[in-house]
């Protein structure tokens, strides 16, 4: 299916994508300190402290008191705000090497581990695409997409390690390297953020006796982690209910404007990629948008796993399914804009499909893609956004969803495209897998 590209071409369009990694970083540096500030760092970073020195991680008083004797600047009301305290303790756990440090020094070692993570999963996708023999079409793209992720350097966002990680994982078990680096990407990514990772890692037993291996050794691996760093949030006496002021943050953040509300009018909704706000747009009950998007996502899922489960384990199924996955993960349950990024994971699926059947499924992934890489930037979304607070509360739900629901709707597009070429693949002739 793919050509086998030259080498001066390949080294070419790695260049691009490394010059645009390195504006990333530069731009990225220069964007944290104009806004945002690191802002979405903090309270994990503060309630990893908290762990360790014996305080409540879920309680923001608790939690504020602690940045502030780390040396951190009280100058953002929206970071420790109510119902600010997301993650799980053993996320919080994972963090305490870095939390350990006072704000400064882990402001910087969190930054350089974002940026260069990122950039290294950037230059990966983009040696994917190019051995494709699509690279020239792909590359310029991706340097795009990669330049315009600063948003994960602006927030200090958990996602973008994760991201990248989920990334180089996949590159080392579809190249067939480090085994175990892929086992170490996976486990770190599970555990910090769960629902950015579980269902992408549930692809591992349908890849292979390989891949199932990984899958065994990763969910072993995971397991001891959470274990230990449940454990230890639970026998602390300031964190022993923990499990209680989690499930109320959740319920307070997602509540009737909070962050996450996704109904129509939520000024926050526009940087949401999950599938309630499209559905909220018309009906803002959770009893109505919460399950139907939860349907829409097994219907999804449904329609994925016919290929997923009968297909030769080929590099073609790899990342087609891989690619498929990605869009529906951030569909059932909340997401944000700076998840978007897991969109790396589709450059090397659209190259493939190029190579394949340019005019029928190559242009039009390209097409999804591009407008993909438009509408989840944070310049597109701030111009959408800034100072429109009142045109936003005040539009009914067909201009909600038309102008301030942008997202949702292209990554449920590309989902419905991606399954539907992995579709088309599976039935030009690859047959069933042999038990």
């Amino acid at each position: 299916m793919p050509t086998t590209p030259r080498p001066l071409h390949k080294t070419l369009l790695l260049l691009m994508v490394f010059c645009s990694a390195l504006a990333f970083l530069a731009k990225g540096y220069h964007d944290e300190r104009a806004a945002l500030h690191f802002r979405d760092f903090k309270q994990p970073y503060a309630s990893a402290r908290c762990l360790l020195h014996h305080c409540n991680p879920y309680d923001e008083n608790d939690t504020r008191a602690e940045f502030l004797r780390a040396g951190g600047a009280d100058t953002d009301a929206e970071v420790f705000r109510p119902y600010s305290a997301l993650y799980p303790p053993f996320s919080f756990a994972l963090l305490t090497p870095v939390a350990a440090l006072p704000y400064r020094d882990a402001h910087l070692v969190w930054f350089w581990t974002i940026g260069i993570l990122f950039s290294a999963a950037a230059l990966l996708v983009a040696e994917l695409c190019a051995s494709l023999g699509s690279g020239v079409l792909t590359a310029p793209l991706l340097a795009v997409f990669t330049l315009s992720s600063t948003i994960l350097l602006m927030l200090g966002q958990i996602s973008g390690p994760v991201i990248a990680l989920l990334v180089i994982g996949f590159w080392c078990l579809l190249r067939e390297r480090l085994a175990w680096v892929a086992i170490l990407a996976f486990t770190i990514a599970l555990v910090l953020k769960p629902h950015d990772s579980a269902l992408l890692v549930c692809y591992l037993p349908f890849a292979g006796a390989k891949w199932r291996k990984a899958f065994l050794a990763t969910a072993v691996l995971t397991a001891a982690v959470v274990a230990g760093g449940t454990f230890w949030c639970s026998h602390q006496p300031a964190s022993a209910h923990w499990l209680a002021d989690l499930s109320l943050n959740l319920k307070g953040n997602a509540g009737s404007g909070g962050a996450n509300d996704p109904a129509r009018g939520s000024v926050s909704a526009p940087y949401m990629a999950n599938l309630q706000p499209l559905i909220a747009a018309e009906d803002s009950s959770k009893r109505i948008y919460n399950p139907l998007a939860e349907a829409a996502t097994l219907l999804l899922l449904g329609a994925w796993a016919l290929p997923a489960w009968r297909m030769h384990n080929t590099f073609e199924k790899h990342l087609l399914a891989i690619a498929s996955m990605a869009c529906i993960m951030v569909l059932p349950i909340y997401h944000r804009q700076y998840d978007t990024r897991i969109l790396l994971l589709v450059f090397p699926a659209v190259a493939l499909l190029l190579a394949w059947r340019r005019a029928r499924w190559g242009v039009p992934g390209l097409v999804l893609l591009a407008i993909a890489t438009i509408v989840t930037s944070h310049t597109f979304l701030t111009r959408l956004t800034v100072k429109k607070d009142l045109a936003i509360e005040g539009a009914g739900g067909l201009k909600t969803l038309l102008l301030y629901r942008p997202i949702p709707e292209i990554e449920l597009l590309l989902a419905v495209f991606l399954i539907a070429a992995f579709h088309a693949v599976y039935r030009a002739g690859l047959a069933p897998e042999a038990a």
